[in-house]
């Protein structure tokens, strides 16, 4: 399977690998419209306005999906240190907002 091409800054956010539709959509909304967008917040501070918006979405996928997106990896082939790095950011957020 081909890497995925590596976005540029102005790709928009929809075009950006794990990124579908709807999630693109959602970060619109939010004001994140490129990957210049959402590299400059980084994936956590990211995730955490995403799930302020969509607390639904608060899960262990979109976590390694928004990670996957800044390496350029698909998440399904996140290595498993990174799996859990996500895990925890995702457990984390969870804990505050009960």
């Amino acid at each position: 399977m081909p890497k995925p091409r590596i976005p540029v800054a102005s790709t928009p956010i929809r075009q950006v690998i794990n990124i579908g539709p709807v999630c693109g959509a959602e970060l619109e909304s939010i004001g994140i419209r490129t990957y210049g967008d959402f590299e400059k917040l980084g994936w956590e501070k990211t995730l955490t306005a995403y799930t302020r918006a969509y607390p639904a979405r608060l899960n262990n996928i979109v976590c390694w999906g928004f990670l996957g997106s800044l390496l350029n990896i698909p998440y399904q082939q996140m290595p498993e240190e990174l799996k859990e790095k996500g895990k925890a950011l995702c457990a984390k957020l969870k804990k505050e907002r009960r």
